[in-house]
């Protein structure tokens, strides 16, 4: 019962993840029409639209925060593994352990104050009053979302590493024990 749960859980969180992705792929390819029309506007008549900044720095926000836990699923994060290509598989498992879980604790907390951040906002009725004039939890609103399933898919690959760590640790007593 639990692991049918479990492999259903699964299967919807990718999904969430896969749609969120998909979402921040249309964000993009309107960003870039977007930006083609405000130069366009401003090269042939002289001024663009002045929402089309404001719009495209909203874009960019959401862009980040619905596509970053499929960027941590599909392993296409930055990193900088000169010392960690170095390192002994067993080793390596351990950081990737400890650096998922670390990722986790700091995705959980920027979750809760964000999350915070954006309540305050909807609470106090704040506002963005720049050329479009709306409410700025509409902004913030994206950032405890985007933490929160990240958070979510850090968690997933903490389980994973870890139950790979667990597996190389039981198989290396059971060689000592062999040779015994």
């Amino acid at each position: 019962m639990v692991s049918k749960l479990s492999k259903w859980f699964v299967t919807i969180f990718d999904r969430i993840v896969d749609i969120l992705a998909s979402m921040a792929g249309v964000l993009l390819i309107s960003l870039m029409l977007l930006i083609c029309y405000e130069v366009v506007m401003r090269y042939f008549f002289a001024s663009g639209p002045a929402w089309a900044i404001e719009i495209s720095e909203a874009m960019l926000l959401y862009i980040t925060f619905l596509g970053t836990a499929w960027l941590l699923k599909v392993g296409g994060h930055v990193a900088v593994d000169v010392v960690y290509a170095q390192l002994n598989p067993k080793v390596k498992l351990s950081l990737d352990v400890i650096t998922s879980a670390m990722g986790l604790i700091i995705c959980l907390v920027l979750t809760w104050y964000s999350g915070a951040s954006a309540w305050d906002h909807f609470q106090r009725g704040a506002r963005l009053a720049q050329a479009l004039d709306y409410p700025k939890v509409f902004l913030l609103a994206i950032i405890p979302a985007g933490f929160l399933t990240l958070s979510a898919q850090f968690l997933r690959q903490t389980r994973q590493y870890f139950g790979q760590w667990k597996d190389t640790r039981q198989k290396g007593i059971a060689a000592v024990k062999e040779q015994q």
